[in-house]
């Protein structure tokens, strides 16, 4: 017998594990965190004329294929590269190469229904708005921390309210915007990376492979929301959500987003089809516990250790287990046993040596 899942009204809790109807829970997910259709349509709106004026600077993700093109070397991002650059290609603008805050912080701003972008260019958003991660200096050439300064384009970390991540949400890039697109670099090839980059349609919110552990019809993945079976269906949702009768003037937004790719928009019928095919898949989400401070032995501890753990054992079981030298000290000069037992969580913390006596 099929045990009784959750229904499709869905209140996310970030500190719990879930179990139910995969569909279900990614439409409950475009209910509650993703823009209103009016803002949505105007953010897109406004990327694309700022795209067809080609003034940027453009922010787009990671660009390590930029960085070996320039020649400079030092972190992925981020990173300014002028136009001069790219020498023949005729590249008439520069790229900042950023982590995913230009995408977060921007996303965030339009989940808030801050329409701040209707009057600015892209260059004075980049210098008020939209953050391009933390500047690492002593790995950035001088040059480009010069251009970040004399442009003023604001650096760090997205601090906008309500930020996904506050609830355990990423924001995963339907099509790929953290890697080169299948083309040459060219100016087009720029442009659209771009547009991938900040696009809203080209996002879904997902709970973070950092924070659950995901699984689809009891099959563990890494990081189910990178799948381009998961991502597929993704874009189906969202093509549904929009031209769905309650979002007027939702399917225009759609088409336009696949004029500017230059790609066939899929029909509803396609969309219902990927749609079906996970009808009755089932979601598990298991909650990652939280390792800072897990098992940490209490202050007090120590200090009677020497009294109260002479000639005793004392037991711990974690992932992870760090103490300061002072604390290692303290716990060797109290003549007790210690024994760890350490099993890191495969993938998400450095390699441990387990029974540590």
């Amino acid at each position: 017998m099929r045990r009784q899942l959750k229904p499709i009204f869905i209140s996310w809790n970030k500190d719990e594990s879930f179990e139910g109807l995969l569909v279900d829970f990614l439409k409950s997910l475009l209910n509650d965190f993703y823009p209103e259709t009016k803002i949505i349509n105007s953010a897109q709106d406004w990327l694309i004329e700022q795209l067809r004026l080609k003034k940027g600077p453009f922010v787009i993700r990671h660009a390590k294929d930029l960085r070996k093109i320039v020649g400079r070397e030092g972190v992925i991002k981020p990173r300014y590269y002028f136009s001069s650059d790219f020498g023949q290609r005729g590249i008439g603008f520069d790229i900042i190469a950023s982590d995913n805050e230009s995408t977060s912080s921007f996303y965030s701003l339009l989940l808030a229904g801050d329409r701040c972008f209707s009057d600015k260019t892209m260059r004075e958003m980049l210098q008020a708005k939209i953050f391009t991660g933390i500047l690492r200096k002593d790995q950035t050439p001088k040059i480009e921390l010069d251009a970040f300064a004399q442009n003023r384009i604001l650096s760090g970390m997205n601090n906008y309210k309500p930020k996904p991540a506050d609830s355990n949400i990423k924001l995963c890039h339907i099509l790929d915007a953290g890697k080169n697109i299948e083309n040459e670099v060219s100016e087009d090839q720029l442009l659209e990376r771009a547009f991938r980059c900040l696009n809203p349609l080209n996002v879904f919110p997902f709970p973070s492979s950092r924070n659950y552990t995901h699984y689809l019809d009891e099959i563990q993945y890494a990081d189910l929301g990178e799948e381009d079976e998961i991502q597929e269906l993704f874009a189906a949702l969202i093509k549904l959500h929009f031209c769905n009768s309650n979002n007027i003037g939702g399917e225009n937004i759609i088409d336009k987003y696949y004029q500017f790719l230059k790609r066939e928009a899929p029909s509803i019928e396609a969309c219902e089809a990927v749609i079906s095919k996970f009808k009755d898949s089932v979601l598990k989400l298991e909650v990652k516990s939280s390792h800072k401070g897990q098992k940490a032995i209490p202050k007090k501890r120590i200090q009677v250790a020497k009294e109260e753990l002479r000639g005793n054992s004392l037991e711990l079981n974690v992932t992870r287990f760090w103490v300061k030298e002072s604390t290692y000290q303290d716990l060797l000069s109290s003549g007790a046993d210690l024994h760890i037992n350490v099993n890191p969580l495969r993938g998400h913390h450095p390699r441990g040596l387990p029974d540590v006596v």
